[in-house]
């Protein structure tokens, strides 16, 4: 969702007189929400003051906190690309204020300054860089967790979170690690009610197997036998 670009290059976009005044600010109130994931990507962000989070939902509806930006940095940009749905949602952690560039303005502007399309470009080397990093490290650590190594997915975090003093990756490390806590919790859950599914279906197929024996006609003979023996065994004892 977030590139970290140089300053130099956010400058030169917000300062490119052709987007003057494209450009609107926003201010957002600590708990806001600028954009939802899912939501249209119909704008391009920059921070001029206070700080966001950037976050995912997870497959159990858990929130996965992916980043946390701060003045200069940006948001959004493959917005002003494809205008597709946005890929995480982000919300205002303290009072902080925006500049927003809406798609419609980039794109009407762009013929005129063809230098846009090289910065844009920019932007998104960055950020499919930093994405690249991202994904090489989940798809390791899924693949430990597929294979039920919980140990091992638990160590390689760990190992990843030591070499890096980015607090945007050691705050991605420890939802990744929080998720797979989750995910290690429900398959213990599961495997247990599902021992005791099989106690249940083991007690009822037992049941179900005394009372087909107790309820033939063999076994009720038999108790009738065994009644009218008892009777005469009473019988002759008192005679």
């Amino acid at each position: 969702m977030n590139a970290d670009a140089t300053p130099d290059l956010i400058g030169q976009l917000m300062g490119r007189p052709e987007l003057a005044e494209a450009w609107q600010e926003l201010q957002l109130a600590p708990g806001a929400v600028l954009f939802a994931q899912g939501d249209p990507g119909d704008a391009f962000y920059t921070v001029v003051e206070g700080r966001l989070e950037v976050h995912a939902e997870a497959a159990d509806g858990s929130r996965v906190v992916l980043e946390r930006i701060g003045p200069g940095q940006q948001l959004g940009e493959l917005a002003l690309v494809d205008g597709g749905a946005r890929s995480a949602g982000v919300s205002a952690l303290e009072p902080s204020r925006l500049r927003m560039l809406r798609r419609e303005d980039f794109l009407e502007a762009l013929p005129r300054v063809p230098a846009l399309a090289s910065m844009v470009i920019e932007l998104l080397g960055t950020r499919m860089r930093r994405n690249a990093e991202y994904l090489g490290y989940v798809s390791r650590w899924a693949r430990l967790v597929t294979e039920g190594d919980y140990a091992g997915a638990g160590t390689a975090i760990q190992a990843e979170a030591a070499d890096h003093a980015d607090p945007n990756m050691a705050r991605f490390v420890a939802s990744f690690a929080d998720m797979i806590q989750s995910v290690q919790a429900r398959e213990a859950a599961l495997r247990q009610e599902l021992q005791q599914l099989r106690i249940e279906i083991d007690r009822g197929k037992y049941e179900q197997q005394l009372a087909e024996v107790t309820e033939s006609d063999f076994f009720r003979s038999l108790q009738s036998r065994s009644r009218d023996m008892r009777r005469r065994i009473r019988g002759e004892d008192e005679g």
